[in-house]
């Protein structure tokens, strides 16, 4: 078994879907249905906590969509035809980021056994075909984080008031649940790996992911921590960059107060505005391709000559010394 690899796989992520710019257009594409690792469910603990006394806020949605239908607003016709319409577009999304999900994995696997990305058209028709398969493990990723989420819920409602027990208790169910989680994600990277990789059947590929998780749990643990943070520091620069993409329109707004041109001050909002939804689209895009990458090039390297875990090999020199 070959030593860590972890900067090895940071670094051939990045040179992949730095030179391979196509890549992030699938990335984007494929964020719909949710970043790989952890950061998936932080980000939907962290939204859902946000709206945790709305937790069916699409309602509201399609009854203000059914609003500006032709129907008449409220009417129960236009309800079911925004219902409808809401169905439709969701079923599109999902089919075409569940398949730029299955793009993105068979074109890094591509890439790792050859050292080439000139046949994303082959990778396509894989995603593609491995469409419900891959749908399937999504659902229930999705599913089992909604209900580790309520467990969260539960656990804040009745634990919060309590005096140190209970928030002892509370810490130990955020543990757990946050455990819980990060298993799930992993182990569905490594079902969608085998489904499109070796092109197993659903339950046989959450199987070996399984095993594969097993094998591999502080290797999974660590690269899932790496990649975690990774993404808060492309959140700091998305951050960062948000505010130089108003320069722009900062200078104009001054310019048009200077001659008390309203007209200019809009084209600095929107001009600010289209900069800072490319940054965002860029950002996001990158970033997925980039996390995407890093985690089916350690797949790969898994099943074919395995990863040793740093900390295990911190601990062994340690008592070598």
């Amino acid at each position: 078994m070959h030593g860590p690899i972890y900067r090895e796989a940071m670094v051939k992520a990045w040179h992949l879907v730095w030179h391979n710019k196509i890549l992030w257009i699938f990335g984007l594409l494929s964020v719909m249905v949710g970043q790989f690792g952890l950061g998936d469910f932080v980000g939907k603990f962290l939204y859902w906590n946000d709206r945790l006394a709305h937790p069916f806020y699409v309602f509201p949605f399609v009854r203000h969509l059914a609003g500006v239908l032709p129907f008449g607003i409220g009417t129960t016709m236009g309800v079911v035809w925004a219902g409808l319409i809401t169905l439709l577009l969701m079923g599109f999304m999902a089919f075409v980021s569940v398949s730029a999900q299955g793009v993105l994995v068979a074109g890094v696997a591509d890439w790792y056994k050859t050292k080439k990305t000139d046949k994303l058209s082959l990778a396509w028709h894989k995603g593609v075909e491995h469409f419900w398969r891959l749908l399937g493990v999504n659902i229930i990723e999705k599913m089992a984080f909604g209900a580790l989420l309520f467990v969260l819920a539960a656990s804040i409602t009745y634990l919060r008031l309590g005096g140190m027990i209970s928030l002892g208790l509370m810490g130990l169910v955020f543990a757990v649940v946050f455990f819980l989680a990060f298993a799930v994600a992993a182990i569905s990277i490594y079902a969608i790996g085998y489904i499109v990789v070796e092109n197993r059947d659903m339950f046989d590929a959450y199987h070996q992911g399984a095993k594969l998780f097993v094998e591999h749990l502080l290797v999974s643990i660590e690269l899932s921590i790496l990649l975690f943070f990774v993404g808060w520091i492309v959140l700091a620069g998305v951050f960062l960059w948000s505010f130089i993409a108003f320069l722009p329109s900062v200078f104009m707004w001054l310019i048009g107060a200077s001659f008390g041109s309203v007209a200019l001050m809009w084209l600095g909002l929107i001009i600010g505005m289209v900069f800072l939804a490319a940054v965002f689209v860029i950002a996001g895009g990158l970033f997925n391709a980039f996390t995407v990458s890093a985690w089916i090039y350690c797949f790969m390297k898994m099943k074919h000559t395995g990863i040793a875990s740093r900390l295990a090999y911190r601990i062994e020199r340690l008592f070598h010394l």
